[in-house]
């Protein structure tokens, strides 16, 4: 009977004994095997103390990157610069695509009515104002040698010569200058019957070469027609107290080339306007002022010293 007694006191010792300290070591689960939720039986200061002791939960990583890219003032005004050098290479484009539009529908400008004139005029303005930030540049500044043909005038095309801007140039003041449209008027009437064919302009070793290819009809419904290319010269100098882009022409000479009447003279027919015009006055021929407010690898817009546009592209 004692023995019995003891072992039942052992195994109710053992039992107590697994309790109070195996039991709270066992891992606890959320859910039993009824899915009863069981508390668990750490604490936060058991928690804290094991975060403690832990090494790698206390230590801190410190941030040595930034968050955010960090770009310089010069890498954001260089940015900046390219972004504005596209934008106004767009706007420059579009602004000739325009231009060369109007030119085609227009005939050159002949055939322009008032507001597609006034078109032209803001975007030759415009185009003149981006030469400064490199879109182009004046005069003074670009290459204008080389062979360029006439796109678009807004007054004659013949206009655009050394020959008749010298003509007109010899009007001078202001009450003879009526005269001096009357005459271009007239001469446009007397040809009124002709085809101005390609326009172009030579510019090359200072001298400047205008030429000017005319159908002349004798007489309307006659299959018969004088044809030739008017062609004029001078001497390119710079302008006295102007601007780079002024030049100042001196007219040397016009003759008519390539002309298919009176073949016994040959193909050049040769009549000295400047030796004339310098004998009927008496001394030298005035120089006339020619600007150039745009320039670039196939554009360039110039103006007369009466105010008149003319836009020729690089042949």
């Amino acid at each position: 009977m004692l023995p019995f007694l003891l072992g039942t006191a052992l195994f109710l010792l053992s039992s107590i004994l697994t309790s109070a300290f195996i039991l709270p070591a066992r891992p606890s689960s959320s859910f039993g095997p009824q899915g009863t939720r069981h508390s668990t039986t750490r604490t936060l200061s058991s928690r804290a103390d094991d975060a403690i002791a832990s090494p790698v939960l206390t230590t801190t990583v410190e941030d040595t990157f930034p968050s955010e890219i960090d770009i310089s003032d010069d890498d954001a005004a260089n940015n900046n610069r390219e972004a504005a050098v596209t934008l106004d290479k767009t706007q420059v484009d579009e602004l000739k695509r325009e231009l060369f539009l109007i030119a085609a529908r227009t005939s050159r400008g002949q055939l322009a009515k008032p507001y597609e004139k006034e078109m032209v005029n803001d975007i030759c303005s415009s185009l003149a104002a981006m030469a400064a930030d490199g879109n182009g540049k004046e005069g003074g500044d670009a290459n204008i040698d080389g062979t360029w043909e006439l796109l678009y005038g807004d007054v004659q095309l013949f206009r655009q010569s050394p020959f008749w801007m010298t003509l007109r140039r010899l009007f001078g003041s202001a009450t003879a200058l009526p005269q001096a449209e009357s005459l271009f008027d007239l001469h446009r009437l007397q040809t009124r019957v002709s085809e101005i064919g390609r326009v172009r302009q030579k510019v090359a070793d200072g001298k400047m070469v205008s030429e000017v290819d005319l159908a002349v009809g004798l007489l309307p419904g006659l299959p018969m027609a004088v044809k030739g290319t008017v062609v004029s010269s001078a001497d390119v100098r710079p302008v006295k107290g102007g601007s780079a882009n002024d030049m100042a022409l001196q007219l040397l000479s016009t003759y008519v080339r390539d002309a298919n009447v009176l073949p016994m003279l040959g193909r050049r027919i040769r009549i000295p306007w400047g030796a004339l015009m310098r004998g009927a006055l008496g001394g030298s021929l005035p120089s006339v002022k020619y600007s150039t407010l745009y320039v670039d690898d196939d554009l360039r817009i110039s103006k007369t010293d009466d105010g008149h546009l003319f836009v020729y592209v690089r042949c």
